[in-house]
């Protein structure tokens, strides 16, 4: 957890920029006391966006994505310097973009205009994912992968293992509800070994992440926040879209595919692979929520809850 005051970050930034005029304004996610972001101004220059990381090696994550999507049809933010502050902590400095998080405009826009920007992101993330690499997992702010010669499901599995360790530490409440929800995905490992391409992937593509923009009657899209940003199975990359949209909303999930694609065709297993991303999704939010952010938990518990009783 970063502790830094308002005048403190105002400060960094300025140092950063060598610019004593200069404001900054919090953006993002704060609430989950990860990492703190904000935008920068200074006189009329185009605004800037700040990004102090809580953990190390996001950093290296953010940086390597952001140098390599540049010729890509994706509108993600100018990466513009990084670096680590002397006590340690990590920073990254980039173009900010106008627009709103997709969560905070969805309920508001009409089902064609939804409809519009899932066609958008599907076209976006289509050509985010045809990036490929020789190597799954993560790696420095280089593109060196830090996990080569390891084979998709090893790595995957070793993550859900160790992350199930610590869910089930903490003795929190819903044991058994994790237990079934466990030993369901365990039993979906083998869909993970038919993965054979590393593509491109953000690894946590959700309406948060998504900014969008209304101009002249026309929508535009951006992605945004790309610290879990590495070579991956591209059909992970959809799992938080099934999450929070297309379990329940068909037609989207429909608008999506068909620009989708028009770049990548669907695994032949995609809906138990999906179910199985789906159930390590819940298990893996509840896995840290529980006090740094109960409504997420309660998100957690009631995906798995769903998905249980959708396989009664």
């Amino acid at each position: 957890m970063l502790n830094y005051t308002q005048e403190e970050v105002r400060a960094i930034a300025s140092e950063l920029l060598q610019v004593r005029d200069i404001h900054t304004t919090p953006i993002g996610n704060h609430q989950l006391n990860r990492n703190l972001v904000y935008k920068v101004t200074k006189g009329e220059g185009r605004p800037m966006a700040l990004k102090l990381y809580y953990k190390k090696n996001r950093w290296n994550r953010e940086v390597a994505t952001l140098s390599r999507i540049r010729e890509l049809e994706v509108t993600v933010p100018e990466l513009l310097g990084y670096g680590v502050l002397k006590d340690g902590v990590e920073w990254c400095l980039m173009t900010h973009l106008e627009g709103k998080p997709l969560i905070e405009v969805f309920d508001e826009i009409s089902e064609d205009d939804r409809k519009v920007l899932m066609r958008l992101l599907g076209r976006q993330l289509g050509a985010l994912h045809s990036l490929s690499f020789p190597y799954f997992g993560n790696w420095d702010k280089n593109g060196v992968s830090l996990d080569r010669g390891v084979r998709y499901s090893d790595i995957l599995i070793e993550k859900i293992e160790s992350n199930m360790l610590t869910l089930f530490q903490q003795r929190l409440p819903h044991q058994q509800l994790y237990k079934r929800s466990l030993e369901k995905l365990r039993g979906y490992y083998d869909v993970f070994d038919e993965v054979d391409t590393a593509s491109l992937c953000h690894n946590d593509i959700d309406s948060r992440n998504i900014l969008v923009r209304k101009e002249n009657e026309q929508w535009s899209l951006a992605i945004i926040d790309f610290e879990q940003s590495y070579p991956w199975d591209r059909e992970h990359d959809l799992k938080n879209l099934y999450h929070t949209i297309f379990l329940d909303n068909k037609p989207l999930e429909e608008e999506f595919l068909n620009t989708y694609s028009q770049y990548h065709s669907l695994s032949k297993r995609f809906k138990v692979k999906m179910q199985a991303y789906l159930l390590y999704l819940g298990l893996n939010i509840c896995s840290w929520s529980y006090l740094q952010a109960p409504e997420y938990y309660r998100q957690g518990v009631e995906l798995l809850e769903r998905l249980e009783k959708n396989r009664e």
